[in-house]
This record gives structure tokens, C-alpha cells and sequence, in this order.
């Protein structure tokens, strides 16, 4: 989305990435250990708003997608 491709590990973290170079924009690690279930990602926008949404186990986060915060 906006050049950045978003994505989710196996290991519970979201991250953004420059899509034409690869660098890493930002991590968000929400602290889970091991494995389980990842829910997925969506992007969403409102105007100035941009979120990532991330459901891992019964979690949902809601990251800012500039920021990953």
C-alpha cells in the first residue's frame, strides 16, 4: 500500500517494508512467545488515518501503518 508492504511472521511480529528495496521500515512485536495461530493483517484508511490491523491468537492490534505503533 503507498509503496510499503506489510506483513506478518511466524513468530507473531508485523512488519513494513520498503517495496521496491526491501529495507525494513518499522517491527511491531507484541511480546507473544512460540507459535500459534496469526489471524492476519488488513490495511484500513480514513483520510489522514492509517491503520494495520493484526489479529495473533485472540489478539487484535491496531498499529498505526506510518509507525508500527
Amino acid at each position: 500500500m503507498n509503496g510499503i508492504l506489510f506483513g506478518l511472521t511466524s513468530r507473531h511480529k508485523v512488519v513494513a517494508l520498503d517495496a521496491a528495496s526491501g529495507k525494513q521500515l518499522w517491527k511491531f512485536d507484541p511480546g507473544i512467545a512460540g507459535h500459534g495461530a496469526n489471524r492476519g493483517l488488513v490495511y484500513w484508511a480514513e483520510r489522514d488515518d492509517q491503520r494495520i490491523f493484526a489479529g495473533v491468537q485472540s489478539f487484535l492490534y491496531a498499529l498505526n501503518a506510518r509507525t508500527g505503533r
